[in-house]
């Protein structure tokens, strides 16, 4: 038979026995259909030889649980398993049937023979010729050889795959030694990583709180390189350098200063090849001055790396400064004066003595009556130069009284109409009501006529001259330029020309002694000086508003009084006689001719004088004269021992003594204010005899008790 024949003849029986053979599936570990027979087919309804199709996704829905579980069972018992009476359909009609599930364990360790037994007798019970069986067992045991081939093939693939998962194993085991030194670095580097946050949070700080420093501070501040580049800058250079956020990395040499500063560059080049410190004042094209400092800063090694530039606004300092200068400048000149004036005092006081002895000896039809008439004029007005100089100086005894300014502006109005002439409009705003201010009198109308006639002085060719009045609250920062101001209610008095004004040098000086705008002979410089001490003393203060072309403001502050003003009274002179009644007067003078002058017009009046050149003399004379001294005549100034000391020694011995004080130089410690206590008894040199006679009668009739 040939070979043909033979493999026809076998498929033939394979057939045959794949018809009449029980229904059954062979299924793999994945429940796969590898072989399905004919009888299957209608459990299943696939077609026969159908693969790669899942079981339980083909099979009856209504078997589907029960032969799930029965292939699960059957593979972990290695025990065919039986599922009885199994309701599922046959061509559609319900019918019960028993599910073998056979594993092969001969055959392939993962494949499951399923057969499905209906209770119904679906194959006749008719015997198969055994010629007609054995090619189709034949046919079976040929693929079951291959079955076992393929599983020898997969046993061997299997030693492969283990020796491969070994290598994988020792690879794993590398990989997890791997992993845990990458853990253990990460750890480390978790931890460096936290001390860069910490570090980093530390410089933000830093950073914010440089930032926050560098917004508060008014100092404008410049950060440059070794290459003279802005590295940084505070808020306080943006307006001084005209700076926007873009300046960074710019040269200094680039930008645009509003300093009167034209080395700028070449100092900070300087302070860089030197390693030095530049500092030098300067000021700006708005007027305000700053002291520049140039000094280089340093890295950690210690090497140059820059150039720090700060400006410091000193324009309050140096006026200030200024202020200070010229307050020490008029202390200065105010002592001098004052000293000028003691001596000045003390010789005026001989020639107006001698000038009023002389006249009480000659007749008025002599010819020389006349010339000590001239003499004593002439002492008047020297002892007026010397008020003013006193004034200047601010040690003027004042007789300040409580007075109504609205009052003494209209009367000084009579005067300054006659003063500054018909070509100056003069005009008064008077606010009623105002409070009385305290001064004194003669010498608050020295200064009202003082700046009435400056401001007709700068109106050459007339104009306007506004006199008001007005009471207003001061605090510190309407005086800015007067820090020491007192708070608190002042009485003002402003007086405004529409003169040439001043330029604000000009304005500058005006209160410097000496200083004058006004021509050769014209002006002494003293008198705006004089105004500023009377004000002063008075407890107020003196202002100035001006710009050149458009006239001036003097503006005085005097601080509101409590008190009621005064009511005006007229002045009387009368004739005072000689009145002493031969009472005895310890004169107690230090210089010579004035206390010879001081002794002959006591004596001329009808007192006995003892003469005294200093405190000692006058101790000793007290203890020796027998007689009763009624009145201590003393200078408040004099060598080893002062007039007060002198005076307090002798009243703790009596205690009814009448005491007057005299002086030709106030600076002393009863009147260092420039106020004279109005129970205490002074003569101010140089006196006259009519004077001296009031005063010491007026001392002598009034009732001690010290």
């Amino acid at each position: 038979m040939s070979a043909a024949n033979c493999h026809s003849q076998a498929e033939m029986h394979f057939k045959f026995l794949e018809r009449f053979a029980p229904p059954s599936v062979i299924v793999d570990a994945d429940d796969n259909i590898i072989h399905l027979s004919e009888g299957a087919a209608q459990y299943l309804q696939v077609d026969v030889g159908a693969s790669t199709l899942n079981l339980l996704r083909v099979v009856d829905p209504m078997s589907r649980m029960d032969l799930g579980a029965a292939l699960s069972r059957a593979r972990q018992t290695a025990n065919q398993v039986v599922a009885r009476d199994v309701r599922t359909r046959i061509k559609g009609t319900p019918c019960l049937v028993d599910l073998w599930v056979i594993p092969a364990q001969d055959l392939a360790a993962d494949l499951l023979l399923v057969i499905f037994d209906a209770k119904r007798q679906v194959v006749s019970s008719r015997t198969i010729p055994s010629r007609i069986l054995e090619p189709i067992v034949q046919h079976m045991e040929q693929e079951i050889n291959q079955l076992k081939a393929q599983q020898r093939e997969s046993a061997e693939q299997h030693e492969e795959l283990q020796e491969i998962n070994e290598e994988l194993r020792t690879a794993t085991e590398e990989l997890e030694r791997s992993r845990e030194e990458l853990y253990s670095m990460y750890e480390e580097l978790s931890t460096v990583n936290q001390e860069l946050k910490s570090r980093v949070e530390e410089v933000r700080r830093a950073n914010n709180d440089l930032q926050n420093l560098m917004a508060s501070t008014n100092i404008a501040t410049i950060f440059l390189d070794n290459e003279l580049l802005i590295k940084l800058y505070t808020p306080a250079a943006l307006a001084l350098f005209s700076l926007i956020s873009t300046d960074i990395g710019r040269r200094l040499s680039d930008l645009r200063s509003r300093l009167e500063y034209d080395s700028i560059v070449s100092d900070a080049r300087r302070v860089l090849d030197q390693e030095t410190i530049v500092e030098q004042e300067m000021r700006s094209v708005d007027n305000h001055w700053y002291l520049a400092r140039f000094l280089p800063y340093r890295t950690g090694e210690d090497q140059v790396a820059g150039v720090v530039l700060t400006f410091v606004d000193i324009t309050e300092r140096r006026r200030l400064e200024m202020q200070l200068v010229n307050a020490q400048k008029m202390e200065a000149i105010g002592q001098l004066a004052g000293g000028v004036a003691h001596d000045f005092n003390n010789l005026l006081s001989v020639i107006s003595g001698h000038s009023e002895l002389l006249a009480r000896l000659s007749t008025s039809d002599e010819p020389w009556q006349e010339s000590i008439k001239e003499i004593r004029r002439a002492t008047e007005l020297a002892a007026a130069s010397t008020e003013r100089l006193l004034a200047f100086g601010r040690r003027q005894i004042l007789k300040p009284k409580v007075l109504d300014l609205n009052a003494v502006v209209a009367d000084a109005e009579k005067l300054m109409r006659r003063l500054i002439g018909e070509d100056v409009h003069l005009t008064t705003s008077l606010q009623a009501g105002l409070s009385p201010v305290c001064a004194d009198l003669a010498q608050l109308n020295q200064v009202i006529l003082n700046l009435a006639v400056n401001g007709r002085d700068a109106m050459p060719r007339g104009g306007s001259l506004i006199l008001e009045t007005r009471e207003i609250e001061v605090d510190r920062a309407d005086f800015k330029a007067c820090p020491d101001v007192v708070p608190g209610r002042y009485v003002l008095l402003s007086i405004t020309d529409t003169g040439c004004g001043m330029a604000p040098e000009v304005q500058a000086r005006i209160f410097e002694p000496f200083f004058t705008t006004k021509p050769e002979g014209k002006g002494t410089g003293l008198g705006l000086s004089v105004a500023l001490g009377i004000i002063h003393q008075s407890g107020g203060y003196l202002d100035v508003e001006s710009k050149l072309g458009k006239g001036s403001k003097f503006k005085i502050y005097l601080p509101a009084a409590q008190e009621p003003a005064e009511a005006p009274r007229l002045a009387q002179r009368t004739h005072v006689d000689p009145v002493g009644g031969g009472e005895t007067v310890l004169l107690v003078e230090d210089e010579d001719m004035v206390r010879n002058v001081t002794s002959l017009l006591l004596e001329s009046l009808g007192y006995r004088v003892l003469k005294a050149a200093n405190g000692q003399q006058a101790l000793r004379l007290f203890e020796t004269t027998p007689e009763k001294i009624a009145l201590l005549m003393t200078d408040m100034v004099m060598p080893d021992v002062t007039g007060q000391e002198v005076a307090e020694t002798l009243l703790g011995r009596d205690p009814g003594l009448a005491v007057i004080f005299q002086s030709g130089y106030t600076d002393d410690v009863m009147v260092r204010q420039g106020i004279l206590d109005t129970q205490v008894a002074f003569l101010k040199k140089p006196f006259s005899r009519e004077v001296l006679s009031r005063k010491v009668r007026e001392v002598l009739d009034r009732p001690h008790c010290h």
